[in-house]
């Protein structure tokens, strides 16, 4: 019989024996039966004086290794007086040749390294076979009569998975292990990365070869676990991450991480992945803008392509408001800018743009505020009173760097008289002289711009000439001068104590001349044929009203003073050698001086005149004359 066999194969063994004889075999001593081993066939056959037996055996396996002989069985035989017997062959052994070590089923990362090994006994050839393709053979060792064979797979591919199985081929035949399956497990499909509007959902997908826990990590944060969805029937598992709104505070990138579990545990994550926030960068600023003046609010957005931005203010929604975006070259960013051109008061308020980013979304910004500065008061015209004070006021609703006063358009550098608190800001002039007439304005100076008032007109009226005390004499006529300072003609009236003088001009004793020659308006009052019980003792005002403004002024009292002679020099009749005596007496105090004829007699200044003794010489006409003093600066002379 052929003593080699292999796993699966076919082989058969022979014995032959004088005839007649019948045949039985026996594996290891035991009598093989093929009634209860359909592997084995015996098949008897005679030729001329032989008798022949075939043992075959199908299906090779280790079960049928052994060693084999033949036992020819002879029947007794009267005639000839045999009495029969039994005849056994020599053993022949069997040898199958057989797949010592199958490969085994592998569970593998991609990219990684995995070695497949297959064993056989006795000398042999073997290859491999990938989903029953030949790839080629493996590495082959030989030990103690055992054929080792490897295959090994480095950075192992999605097209590595599958069916693989090795083939041992001897002269006698092949034999073919049972096939091992090798499962690759990786990411199929790992995250991408998203851009996304901010407060807006981000979804997020990950695919994994293989069944298998898939978590997530949200920057550095370990997500919740998530379910997981697998497919049998594609070796699939998915599992998605939803963020429901992306904020400025979430991370910036997603992980997920795959746990496979038995057979054969490991883990892998994917890569990091980012996530692109479009979203409005830089906020605008609250803005301070001065009434009439310009001024800007502006934001940055960012986003690929750059967004269409626009701007709302607070309660009135998307208006038509002048502004201009510019996109800034190399990164994904556009800069808008809101003018505010002639400032008005109803252009304070709250403003944000809004970036729109098409199908993905829009963002608006932080709210900014418009505040607008504007004067909330400003200098009134005033007519005031010479030496009385004067106030100039501004305020603001902002606080002023510094507050500048004009008069004329020339900056007062005095800054004594200004004072500024807050937003408000007074001039005062502590006693108006006419000098300080003209036009006054304030001007508040801010960081963002200035603001100037409108012009007061300050107008300064009083008196230029009062009435001054005056003293008339007996018979004659004394006047009074008023003159008032004005930008327009005042009426002068001229009173007596509390009585209008006006009433005694048709009597021909007062007469009242008034002219105006801007800025100046001239009254005069003359009183004519001065006589006590008239003018004793006048209280003297003039009073001057302006109409636009309304201003009344009233002067200083001029006090009026009648000189008279009350005792004049009497014809006197004297004795030659004795004394004369003259008399001159006057009702105020005055300065007296004597002639004699035209001739003034020196050192005779008294009431009395005394000559002693007389002599013919002093014979003649004599007279007093009384020379007074007027008060203040104004002096008038009286004979």
């Amino acid at each position: 019989m052929s003593g080699i066999a292999v796993t699966g194969g076919k082989t058969s063994a022979s014995c032959s024996a004088p005839a007649p004889a019948t045949f039985v075999w026996y594996k290891n001593e035991v009598q093989v039966d093929p009634d209860s081993d359909t592997r084995y066939t015996i098949t008897p056959s005679s030729s001329p004086g032989q008798s022949h037996t075939l043992l075959t055996i199908t299906n090779a396996t280790t079960d049928t290794d052994g060693s084999y002989n033949c036992e020819a069985i002879y029947q007794a035989d009267a005639s000839t007086e045999f009495t029969g017997g039994k005849v056994k062959s020599q053993s022949a052994t069997l040898t199958v040749y057989r797949i010592l070590g199958h490969p085994e089923d592998k569970f593998v990362l991609l990219e990684n390294d995995i070695t497949l090994s297959c064993q056989l006994n006795d000398s042999a050839t073997i290859t491999w076979y990938h989903n029953d393709k030949l790839i080629g053979p493996g590495v082959t060792s030989i030990q103690d009569n055992t054929v080792t064979s490897k295959l090994a797979l480095s950075k192992v591919k999605w097209e590595d998975a599958g069916y693989y199985f090795c083939k041992g081929s001897y002269s006698q035949g092949t034999v073919s292990s049972t096939p091992a399956k090798v499962f690759v497990r990786g990411i199929w499909e790992a995250p991408k990365p998203v851009s996304v509007v901010l407060n807006y959902p981000a979804t997020f997908q990950c695919v994994s070869r293989g069944e298998a826990e898939i978590t997530w990590s949200f920057g550095e944060v370990k997500m919740d676990s998530t379910s997981s969805d697998y497919s049998d029937s594609n070796w699939l598992t998915i599992a998605s991450l939803t963020i429901d709104k992306i904020s400025v505070r979430d991370p910036a990138s997603v992980t997920c991480h795959i746990n496979y579990k038995s057979p054969d545990p490991m883990n892998i994550s994917s890569d990091t992945v980012p996530i692109t926030v479009f979203s409005v960068t830089k906020d605008p600023v609250n803005t301070i803008g001065i009434k009439t003046n310009n001024s800007t609010m502006s934001c940055v957005a960012s986003g690929n392509p750059v967004p269409t931005v626009t701007w709302e203010k607070e309660g009135a929604g998307k208006l038509d408001l002048k502004s201009e975006s510019v996109p800034s070259a190399g990164d994904n960013t556009v800069t808008s800018q809101l003018f505010f051109t002639d400032i008005k008061m109803l252009d304070a308020g709250s403003y944000k743009c809004v970036a729109d980013y098409g199908g993905l979304g829009e963002h608006s910004s932080q709210a900014a505020t418009l505040t607008v500065y504007e004067l909330t008061k400003e200098p009134t015209e005033q007519a005031i009173e010479k030496g009385k004070p004067g106030v100039f006021e501004c305020e603001s609703n902002g606080v002023p760097d510094s507050v500048n006063w004009f008069k004329d358009d020339e900056l007062i550098t005095d800054k004594t008289d200004i004072k500024t608190e807050s937003g408000k800001s007074t001039l005062t002039l502590p006693s108006v002289e006419f000098s300080d007439k003209g036009d006054y304005k304030c001007e508040y100076v801010f960081k963002q711009g200035r603001i100037s008032s409108s012009e007061a007109t300050l107008s300064v009226r009083g008196f230029y000439v009062e009435p001054t005390d005056s003293v008339g004499v007996q018979d004659n006529s004394v006047t009074f001068t008023c003159i008032v300072h004005g930008e327009s003609e005042a009426t002068i009236k001229w009173k007596n104590r509390d009585s209008s003088m006006e009433g005694l001009v048709s009597t021909g004793l007062v007469k009242i001349e008034t002219s105006y020659s801007e800025p100046n308006t001239t009254s005069l009052l003359k009183l004519t044929g001065l006589k006590h019980g008239v003018y004793d003792d006048s209280r003297v005002t003039c009073t001057a009203d302006f109409s636009s403004p309304t201003l009344s002024l009233t002067s200083k009292v001029g006090k009026l003073s009648i000189l008279m002679i009350v005792e004049a020099p009497k014809d006197t009749a004297a004795v030659n050698t004795l004394t004369a005596t003259l008399t001159c007496k006057v009702d105020k105090t005055g300065v007296i001086s004597w002639y004699n004829g035209t001739e003034l007699m020196a050192g005779q200044s008294s009431e009395t005149l005394t000559l002693d003794p007389v002599t013919e010489y002093d014979q003649g006409e004599y007279h007093c004359r009384a020379t007074f003093c007027c008060r203040e600066l104004r002096v008038r002379g009286c004979d």
